[in-house]
């Protein structure tokens, strides 16, 4: 049996902004970070002699530059839902990044319901969790993975500012790409328009992301990442830095760890976003659980001397997946 034809499937890049009505342009955040993971995928994909198949929006600059066997062109949004629906069904396997926010990653998955197997990320009920902030910080304060407590704020019928302790973080439930902001006085901050949102508790401290490939046994942790943000205290994920001290590597395994363990069962890439108390490692938190595909793998494949991509495609078939780090330090941009 010949090797998996692989579907890749990049939201903004391959012809979400159809959809979504965000511009296409440099500005547009989720277009910046989405390319770079897609195309970082794709070339893993390539070197290991993968066939891929990837949808590029029509709008892209030299769109026949991509490291992949075929590509399909999109031009609008009916063609993007006709062709990620026709695509995935004669795919051997699917890898799907769009953003939770607005409801377009459980969107894509609700469009291809019946291809849940080939997907090399959650499904089901992990997803449903992960894609709401507020449900997944729930989760694991109740299975004693952390204690941070946070509340729902609905701009629309709420009173402004909430009643809450400050410094605080706001970020939307559904939010992606990094974004919170830190709140030190209400007055300086401007009410969100609509949406649903969340507001928890600043923890000061480092903020890292640690990922993980998971599948029929014990997730595979990935090495942790100290995340850096555009201003440095809050603002929108831009890049990240290895290695972590020691002390604090182990910190965000163990409690990765247990953070997955809280989770229901999960198969495919997923990424955490932790913040590693300062002073107090019974105040470290998971903040966000992304059930998909995150930038850190921009990063990640950088300090492994195994193929990532080829690790995660082989987990997925059920085949032992062995890393092995380089372990060079990096610092590495979107």
């Amino acid at each position: 049996m010949g090797r998996p034809n692989i579907l890749l499937v990049e939201w903004a890049s391959s012809g979400g902004c159809w959809v979504d009505g965000l511009a296409f342009s440099e500005e547009n955040v989720f277009l910046h970070h989405g390319r770079a993971m897609l195309r970082a995928f794709a070339e893993d994909l390539a070197q290991a002699g993968y066939s891929t198949t990837v949808l590029i929006d029509v709008r892209e600059q030299k769109p026949q530059a991509w490291p992949t066997s075929r590509q399909i062109l999109v031009d609008g949004a009916e063609r993007f839902w006709q062709v990620i629906t026709g695509e995935a069904t004669r795919s051997d396997l699917i890898l799907l990044i769009a953003p939770e926010e607005g409801g377009w990653l459980q969107r894509c998955h609700q469009e291809l319901l019946g291809c849940e197997d080939k997907f090399l990320s959650p499904s089901g009920d992990f997803l449903t969790t992960a894609c709401s902030k507020h449900a997944t910080c729930e989760r694991l304060r109740e299975r004693g993975v952390h204690r941070l407590v946070g509340n729902l704020f609905r701009p629309a019928i709420s009173t402004w500012p909430p009643n809450v302790s400050l410094p605080a973080i706001i970020k939307p439930d559904d939010g992606a790409g990094g974004f919170r902001q830190i709140v030190r006085d209400w007055d300086e901050v401007k009410r969100p328009a609509s949406g649903i949102w969340r507001i928890e508790p600043f923890i000061a401290g480092k903020s890292v992301s640690i990922a993980a490939i998971c599948g029929a046994g014990e997730p595979v942790l990935l090495e942790p990442l100290e995340q850096i943000f555009e201003p440095p205290t809050d603002g929108i994920y831009v890049g990240g830095e290895f290695p972590l001290e020691e002390p604090l590597r182990r910190r965000a395994q163990s409690l990765a760890s247990r953070g997955l363990a809280a989770m229901d069962k999960a198969r495919g890439f997923v990424g955490l976003d932790l913040v590693l108390h300062e002073f107090d490692e019974s105040g470290d938190a998971i903040v966000d659980v992304n059930p998909r595909l995150t930038c850190s793998y921009v990063g990640l494949r950088q300090i492994y001397s195994t193929n990532l991509a080829d690790a995660l495609v082989r987990n997925h078939a059920g085949e032992p997946v062995q890393l092995h780090l380089n372990r060079k330090p990096i610092s590495f941009r979107l």
